[in-house]
This record gives structure tokens, C-alpha cells and sequence, in this order.
């Protein structure tokens, strides 16, 4: 059974049309990297596949079933979301914070502990166990609020932008991480950094799919040849690619007569 399937969504705000028509599917241990322009209705899409807004037509199933009509325990075994900015600003420590992402499993004090330490040593933050939240930087954030994505043991996991504002290092760390969960989740991960992508895993096996004033302007398999073209298409401004198999970089085209 398809894991995620959408099919024909319209989704508006007044009387702007953000979605329109979005037809996707995505199946078990599938790797999607959606991208677009500011605006292009990204991050609604996956507002709209955790039934966190209302939609104009179309219909969201996960597993088979309609999104809206599930109960939020089933949800969260279904589906689990890293927003952009993913932490509480109440002060609590940060196993605290993993724990409440445990809720669906109903377990006891301890278990729950347990596995948020576990969460915790995954991402390499365990030792930020009993710090407040609040006093962590943007990267002992960012993997705090992973272990807690990753401790919701959803099978269908979403990130919105997961390494925005961190440095190239946590950057890389941060989509590693992510490649490690794909081995037992499906991911889709909203990047504006296509160069990222190969972090997670083989590229003839990651797809890219691309969204522009609310409809799908491609979806490709990362490795496509064609990569280059349809994103000079999609953001207007050409592209030069270099290297090529899963070293590839894809960087705006530098003219002759501008200085580096």
C-alpha cells in the first residue's frame, strides 16, 4: 500500500490559491527532497498532510486512510513533523521535551526516559540531557528536536528546511542523521539547498520533487541529467553543473565578466 497519497489538493487562504491541484505519492522508505521558491506552498503541503489546516478538495491518505479522519495518537504513529523552528520556548530541559514526543505509546515513566536517552545519544546530544532548552544554541537545538522526530518512531517522517541557519558542519551532520532515519522511515525534507541532498543516500533512489506557485513543476529522480535545466526553469537563473554521480554540485552560473 501507498504510504502517502495525495491526490488532487487545492488549498487556499481567502482568495489565494496556495495548492493547486497537487497529485503526489510517496511510498515506504522513500526519500523526497521537495524545493521551490519562497512561496511556492511547500511548507502548506506538509501542514496539509498533517491535517493541521483545512483544504478547499483533493484527498490526503496515509496508509489508506484519510488524514483528517484520524485520531492524534494514530497520527502520530503515522506521521512525525520537524517545523523550522521546532522548540518550545518554555524552559525545560531537553529530555523533557523528547518524552512529550513519546505520548502515543502510553508507556510508563522510565521506558519513556529511556528511550529519549536513547534519542538523545543518536544525535550525539545526550550530554544536554538535564539542560533547559533555552540555554541550548540553533545546533544543540536542532538535534534535540531531532531526537525528538526520531523518537516518535513515525514511518512517515517530515522536515521542514532541518538545517536552516546552522553551519556547514551541523549542516551535514543534520541530513546524515536524517539518511540514518530513512533506513526505517520515509523522509521528506524541504530544502533550498540542493547540494545537500546527496547526504541522503543513493541519489538514483531520492527524488526531487519541485514545487512552483502551487502546482508540481517536476519530480525527478536527484541523479536525472536533466537536474540542472529544470531548476535554471525553476528559479530563472542558470546553473552549471560539476562533477557528476553523487559528488555532483549544482551552483548558479558565474557570467564572464562578473568577479569572483
Amino acid at each position: 500500500m501507498t504510504q502517502l497519497d495525495i491526490q488532487g489538493l487545492v488549498v487556499s487562504r481567502g482568495s489565494r490559491l496556495i495548492l493547486d491541484n497537487i497529485t503526489l505519492r510517496v511510498e515506504r522508505l522513500e526519500r523526497v527532497a521537495v524545493i521551490g521558491p519562497n512561496g511556492a506552498g511547500k511548507t502548506t503541503l506538509m501542514r496539509a498532510i498533517l491535517g493541521l489546516l483545512p483544504t478547499d478538495s483533493g484527498s490526503i491518505l496515509l496508509d489508506g486512510f484519510p488524514t483528517l479522519k484520524l485520531t492524534p495518537l494514530e497520527r502520530a504513529a503515522k506521521v512525525a513533523w520537524l517545523p523550522q523552528q521546532a522548540l518550545a520556548e518554555e524552559p525545560i530541559s531537553a529530555i523533557e521535551y523528547i518524552r512529550a514526543a513519546r505520548f502515543r505509546f502510553g508507556e510508563g515513566d522510565l521506558a519513556a526516559r529511556n528511550a529519549a536517552l536513547s534519542a538523545l545519544k543518536m544525535v550525539g546530544a545526550d550530554k544536554w540531557a538535564n539542560r533547559l532548552i533555552t540555554q541550548l544554541s540553533g545546533g544543540e537545538q536542532q538535534r534535540v528536536a531531532l531526537a525528538a522526530l526520531f523518537t516518535q518512531e513515525a514511518s512517515l517522517l517530515l522536515a521542514d528546511e532541518p538545517a536552516n541557519h546552522l553551519d556547514p558542519a551541523q549542516q551535514a551532520s543534520v541530513w546524515r542523521l536524517l539518511a540514518r532515519a530513512a533506513m526505517s522511515s520515509s523522509i521528506i525534507v524541504i530544502t533550498h539547498d540542493i547540494n545537500l541532498v546527496p547526504l541522503l543516500g543513493d541519489l538514483s533512489k531520492t527524488r526531487v520533487v519541485a514545487l512552483n506557485q502551487g502546482r508540481i513543476a517536476f519530480d525527478l529522480v536527484a541523479n536525472d541529467s536533466s537536474l540542472p535545466d529544470r531548476l535554471r526553469e525553476l528559479y530563472g537563473i542558470e546553473m552549471q553543473e560539476y562533477g557528476d554521480g553523487g559528488q555532483r554540485v549544482i551552483l548558479p552560473k558565474v557570467s564572464s565578466g562578473c568577479p569572483v
